[in-house]
């Protein structure tokens, strides 16, 4: 008995006969889409498991793999059944090619001969990283029958699968240098741009590394298609790999067109390759400082000030005052950053805007200058009907110990007319001692019974801060004892945590 566990879970040292094709186990539709949603992809329904294995993305066969041998057991799976839909049985295959049983993955490796397709292939690519020499050597005979069949496209259309797998130990020992590589480098140069044109980001970035060894003199054609690559890690490539390979003048148009990317960290590597290979750059800077993201806005703003000496504020000042809208937001986005006491006069009508987004940073602004009426903006902004303005309003306080009063949060809770504002201004006690907190928390409570977001700021006070060794004035004391005899809806065991925690305060 022991034995046959043995040999069950672990499978015999010596060579045994592989099991008949009416032996392998297969999950059904239903096990499938409990192996995908597994995997970290989202649940589909169990008859369309097999159209979504077949168009999953590339490097998300590897976690599925891991998830088919940890997460079904030997108990879910049912006696194969050939079907008439090839789509259905490819993907049985391939979720038995990932079997913990290697000699199912053997066997399913050699049935995915005559299913030859998306799958096939990634199977084997999967399978000639095996821990089983045999089960490699099968992966390795149906990757060569599919690259002597129909060559390295479907190679490249797993393009994320390759890279995944390219480092691994037992790949690079035999399947890479042997098999894979050759074919990379083999590919016809109309399958290549193919795939750069069409094909997925990952392809794509494969593609792209190939075409530039075998095709050196369409660099910079393949730079101008990399750095308009919606993918950031193509783009970042054609300013990292293309560029240096380019004369001066091809070199600058490739940079010139890496501000125009909508990926704000290519924007900014553009401006600093640009500012390093040109002697006079401070009219770029100038419009950069105009960007709309952070990240090239601080890199023209560092340049400008460190290596032309210019300060920045006028421009952005400017900006705010008589440029167009899109400057107008990038200067105000930039002076919440930067910006100094004198600015903020010319703040105070951005939080009149009626997109919340500007009042906000509007806010984050004016609290930066430092004026004392910059603090007197923050409880309005607390009761703002706009989130990001609240939210913000929230942040703020909290950089700015001691600025939230009891008596400012009373008010805006007193006044606050919908369950969002509520929600956020019951967040913002916990920045109160905690005795005035739940006092707030309370008085609230006893205007807002129904309020869902009193009840949970509550409850998060009882577990939270209810143990908190704080003194307890004698007023307030009177005053929480009133509001608990007060108030309904307190769960019994919420009240008893409060009134302790009052006895021996």
């Amino acid at each position: 008995m022991i034995g046959l566990w043995l040999d069950r879970w672990f499978g015999k040292r010596t060579s045994a006969p592989l099991p008949a094709p009416e032996a392998l186990f297969t999950p059904t539709q239903e096990r499938m889409a409990q192996a995908l949603a597994h995997s970290g992809g989202r649940r589909v329904p169990p008859h369309r498991a097999a159209e979504r294995l077949q168009n999953l993305p590339s490097h998300r066969y590897l976690i599925l793999d891991q998830s088919v041998r940890t997460h079904l057991s030997e108990y879910e799976r049912l006696s194969a059944q050939a079907t008439p839909e090839f789509r259905e049985f490819a993907a049985q295959l391939f979720i038995q090619g990932c079997d913990r049983d290697g000699r199912l993955r053997q066997r399913a490796l050699q049935t995915m001969r005559k299913h030859p397709g998306r799958l096939a292939t990634a199977l084997a690519l999967i399978r000639c990283d095996d821990w089983v020499p045999q089960v490699r050597d099968e992966a390795m005979a149906l990757l060569t029958d599919i690259v002597d069949r129909e060559g390295s496209e479907p190679l490249f259309e797993l393009g994320g699968l390759l890279l995944s797998l390219r480092g691994r130990q037992r790949i690079q020992a035999r399947a890479w240098p042997e098999l894979i590589e050759p074919a990379l480098r083999r590919t016809a140069s109309a399958t290549r741009w193919r795939v750069i044109s069409s094909g997925d980001a990952r392809a794509r970035a494969l593609a792209y590394a190939y075409t530039l060894d075998a095709e050196p003199d369409r660099a910079h054609e393949l730079g101008l298609y990399a750095i308009t690559d919606i993918d950031p890690a193509n783009a970042r490539w054609a300013l990292d790999a293309v560029a240096p390979r380019l004369p001066a003048l091809l070199h600058h148009g490739l940079a010139r067109a890496g501000l125009l990317h909508p990926q704000a960290r290519i924007r900014a590597q553009a401006v600093r390759m640009l500012h390093a290979e040109q002697a006079d750059t401070r009219a770029l800077l100038e419009q950069r400082i105009l960007d709309s993201a952070a990240a090239p806005r601080g890199a023209a703003t560092y340049l400008l000030r460190n290596r032309h000496g210019v300060d920045p504020l006028p421009l952005w000042r400017a900006a705010l005052e008589n440029g167009s809208a899109a400057q107008a937001r990038a200067a105000l986005q930039a002076l919440a950053d930067h910006g100094q006491p004198e600015d903020a006069a010319r703040l105070l009508p951005w939080l009149q805007h009626r997109a919340g987004a500007v009042r906000a940073v509007a806010l984050r602004a004016l609290v930066r200058t430092g004026t004392p009426e910059a603090l007197d903006r923050l409880p309005a902004a607390l009761r703002d009907h706009s989130a990001k303005v609240r939210r913000q309003a929230l942040a703020l306080y909290q950089r700015l110990p001691g600025a939230l009063n009891a008596e400012t949060l009373n008010t805006a809770l007193h006044t606050a007319s919908d369950e969002a504002t509520r929600a956020t201004l019951a967040q913002a006690t916990r920045l109160l001692d905690r005795w005035q907190a739940l006092s707030a928390l309370l008085q609230s409570w006893k205007r807002s019974p129904e309020s869902l977001a009193l009840r949970h700021e509550v409850a998060n006070w009882v577990a939270a801060r209810s143990g908190n060794a704080t003194h307890l004035p004698a007023t307030l004391r009177s005053e929480l004892e009133t509001l608990l005899d007060e108030i309904y809806g307190l769960e019994i065991g919420q009240r008893a945590t409060i009134v302790h925690a009052m006895k021996y305060a």
